[in-house]
Formats: structure tokens, C-alpha cells, sequence
């Protein structure tokens, strides 16, 4: 019975990590037809920079924080987007750092993921170790670069590595670039709206990210009553759900770890069914309670050469939940 739970907690975790990780930068394809497209001159237009933290449980049970942030960079050519996320609930527990470039279109250029798991016993590295030049010993990396319409990236974990490349269409961005649309009156009630993002892990495609206004509710947000969008963001058979207050900021994100309509529960309705919940902090608070995650990602600096090569080795051999476990047991 122990080891059930166990696994069930470590399963629980590798979807913490790469919904954490994607609900950021990237989102699966869609197989319904698309809703009406967002302009991205309409989003660089209105872009400002970001510095998010969040906070991150499901249910009641916390499980760590996360700080994203997202700014021009110092030639004002383009952007960058970083993330720094650290789980630690119990036997569930690790850190994942991103950085990713856009250019002014708003277009992804390159982009930089690493994730460290340590296992129930083991130590969970700085954002600094594992953002070092060198990969850690069992930290995973993936870097992608896009060229034209191709994006080339490589997944490598100690001495093995494997290639994949993506052909697009045409140019897609991070699901994070939507959130100008969220500010102002540039969202309808009840209409769908779609940009082109690119999902290298999910699906392995290029396709659109639905974006629907559904209704305002009235929330107690920082013990004042206001008025707060309510805004779903719909992939494959997954939503998530946002919280949205009047100036376009992020206040929670709501992400069923169940399919809606598979407990009964309303389309519309995160509340019925076990839900992952990131919920925004105040800086000031945020960087006193973790302040590990106050640390950003360097740039990532991806060259083609980068993003060629041979596969060789197995990135999972001999990776399992029970060998997870074991791992840190033994350290």
C-alpha cells in the first residue's frame, strides 16, 4: 500500500512539473476548430513586463511557489521569459528553471528547460546549481531553437541525448505572450479567441490555444470586494482556468487534474474536480517566504550546432517511480 501511494505521489509530481512547466510556455494542440485569431501586432502593442508569484497546492495541500517573469532584453530587440518553480510536498520534490527568447513580434527564438528530480529523500538543488553551465549529473535539459519554420531541439540527461525537430506552418509563440489580451475591453464575453503556440513535449505539434472570456465574479482580493474575470484557456480535452483582475493581472490559475464532465462536474466548473491551484502572492511576501525562487535563469543562449546531432544512449534507462524513490534513499 505504501509504495501504491508513493508512486501515485510521484506520478502526481511529473504532472505538477510539466503542467507547471507548459500552462507558461507552451500548450498542446487543438482538435477543434479554431476561434477568431488574436493579432500579434495587438499583443506587442500592449505588452508590459511581468513578475509573477505563485503559490502552488492542490486542494489544501501546498506543494511549493513559483516565480515567472518576463521583460525586454537589454538591446530591446526582443524578450525574454524565464521561470523558476520549486516542489516540495513531502515525497514530492524538485526544481524546474526555464528561459526562453521571443523576438519583437512576440515570436518564439529559442528556449532553455531544466528539470532537477530529488526523489523523497533527496537534496533539492539551488536554481543556481542547476542552472550552471554544465548539466547536473541526472537533471534533465531540453533547448530548442527555431529556424524558419522548423524548430530543432535536443532532450539530454548525463551521456544520453535525442533529436527532434518540429515543421511549422508559421511562426507560433508561449502561451504567456497572450496575456495583454486579458487587460482592457480586448476580450468578448463568450468568444473565442486563438493564437498559435508550440507544444514540443504534449503532442510534439504547433496548433492554437483557445482563449475564452466566460463571466465576471466578485472575489475578495487583497480584503476588498472586486469584480474579477473568469477566463478558460482550452487545449485537447484540458482547460485551464484563470482569474483575472481589472488590470489584466493573473490572480489564480485553476487546472482540473480530471477531464471536465468525467466527475459530473459543470464544463465551466474547476471547483468539482481535484484541481492544481497556483495562486498569485505579493512580492514583498513571496520573497521572504521563498527566497530561493527570487533567483532568474540565465538567457537562453541556444545556437543551431546546439540542436544537431546523434541520438545516442536512452534518456529513461533504468528511470522509473520506484527508482526515483530509491535514488534518494540512497544519498
Amino acid at each position: 500500500m505504501n509504495r501504491t501511494i508513493q508512486s501515485l505521489l510521484i506520478s502526481i509530481f511529473f504532472l505538477v512539473m510539466m503542467v507547471l512547466l507548459f500552462r507558461d510556455h507552451v500548450m498542446p494542440s487543438l482538435t477543434r476548430g479554431r476561434g477568431v485569431e488574436v493579432d500579434r501586432r495587438v499583443l506587442a502593442d500592449s505588452w508590459s513586463n511581468q513578475n509573477d508569484w505563485m503559490e502552488i497546492r492542490i486542494g489544501d495541500q501546498r506543494l511549493g511557489a513559483m516565480h515567472s517573469t518576463a521583460e525586454e532584453n537589454d538591446s530591446k530587440t526582443g524578450y525574454v521569459m524565464t521561470t523558476n518553480l520549486r516542489v516540495d510536498g513531502g515525497l514530492i520534490r524538485g526544481r524546474l528553471i526555464s528561459s526562453s527568447r521571443l523576438n519583437k513580434r512576440l515570436e518564439l527564438e529559442a528556449i532553455r528547460l531544466r528539470v532537477q528530480l530529488a526523489g523523497f529523500a533527496g537534496r533539492v538543488m539551488s536554481a543556481e546549481e542547476l542552472d550552471s553551465e554544465e548539466l547536473p549529473r541526472g537533471a534533465f535539459e531540453l533547448v530548442g531553437i527555431v529556424e524558419g519554420t522548423t524548430a530543432r531541439f535536443r532532450v539530454k540527461r548525463d551521456d544520453s541525448q535525442q533529436f527532434f525537430e518540429q515543421h511549422l506552418a508559421r511562426p507560433v509563440t508561449l502561451s504567456d505572450s497572450i496575456t495583454p489580451v486579458l487587460r482592457g475591453q480586448m476580450l468578448n464575453q463568450n468568444v473565442d479567441y486563438a493564437i498559435d503556440v508550440y507544444d514540443p513535449f504534449l503532442g510534439n505539434s504547433a496548433s492554437s490555444v483557445i482563449v475564452t472570456y466566460l463571466r465576471d465574479e466578485m472575489e475578495n482580493v487583497g480584503g476588498e470586494l472586486q469584480t474579477v474575470k473568469k477566463v478558460q484557456l482550452r487545449y485537447q480535452s484540458s482547460r485551464i482556468f484563470l482569474a483575472v483582475d481589472g488590470n489584466g493581472n493573473i490572480l489564480r490559475r485553476e487546472i482540473p487534474l480530471l477531464a471536465p464532465g468525467t466527475t459530473g462536474a459543470k464544463a465551466d466548473d474547476a471547483a468539482k474536480v481535484p484541481t492544481l491551484v497556483l495562486e498569485r502572492v505579493a512580492s514583498g511576501d513571496a520573497r521572504s517566504r521563498w527566497p530561493d525562487l527570487a533567483y532568474t535563469p540565465r538567457p537562453a543562449a541556444i545556437a543551431p550546432e546546439d540542436v544537431r546531432g546523434e541520438n545516442k544512449g536512452q534518456l529513461l534507462q533504468g528511470f522509473s517511480l520506484t527508482s526515483l524513490l530509491s535514488q534518494g534513499a540512497k544519498k
